[in-house]
């Protein structure tokens, strides 16, 4: 075989592996964006002074949902899925989860008095990972899979609210990656509710209910910038 044959076919064979490997890359990219589709997320206004969330977090993202669909039943009770739970985003990367606007949203929208209603149980439907090492927690959040312990999706849920009225509130993880904490202020019963009031008083900050190492953040389709 002639030198100019070989090098025709080393090119060939170059070409072959850079086409096979953008094909992977564009699959790679295309199930990464399917993670958040359904969701925005709407970048908030960075406030100014002692104890507001920006003084703690790079952005923070108010996460609305076009594809909620209907309330669901738990027994005798109503479970509804609202817009308006809030993500924070540390500078670090990771995410912490939190009920935001939704269960203030949820009693404005009542006719009837609300002031007396209560928040009665809060119910993690999600485990966190069981990786011990950051590596490995990092590996977990690249690489997750249904089956990996700590591993969740934007749409899956991460906790149930109770209310003292029955209704019960579904509030989802937002952030595709791997689950590293629940706030267990809620899981504990010293001071049960007294906590549980957090959700209501301090919903942005000790009142959170994860924090969430991201496999991927929401790209420009998802996010919306004011």
């Amino acid at each position: 075989m002639s030198e100019s044959s070989e090098a025709v076919k080393v090119q060939q064979n170059t070409q072959e592996n850079l086409s096979k490997s953008g094909k992977k890359r564009k699959r790679k990219q295309f199930s990464t964006h399917n993670y958040y589709d359904g969701l925005q997320f709407i970048e908030r206004e960075k406030q100014e002074g002692p104890g507001v969330p920006h003084r703690f977090f790079s952005s923070s993202y108010t996460v609305t949902f076009s594809n909620i669909g209907n309330p669901t039943k738990k027994g005798n009770c109503t479970v509804k899925c609202q817009d308006g739970q809030i993500v924070h985003r540390h500078a670090n990367g990771l995410a912490i989860v939190t009920v935001g606007d939704t269960i203030q949203n949820y009693l404005d929208s009542l006719d009837e008095e609300s002031t007396n209603i209560s928040i009665q149980k809060v119910e993690f439907m999600q485990k966190v990972t069981t990786s011990q090492s950051v590596g490995g927690k990092r590996r977990n959040s690249k690489h997750q899979n249904s089956n990996t312990p700590g591993s969740v999706s934007p749409l899956d849920t991460l906790a149930l609210v109770t209310l003292s009225n029955g209704e019960i509130l579904e509030m989802k993880c937002c952030i595709a990656g791997t689950l590293l904490e629940l706030n267990t202020k809620f899981t504990t019963e010293k001071n049960c509710n007294e906590n549980f009031s957090l959700l209501m008083k301090d919903p942005l900050l000790d009142g959170y209910l994860a924090v969430i190492l991201p496999s991927t953040f929401p790209d420009s389709k998802s996010l919306d910038s004011k």
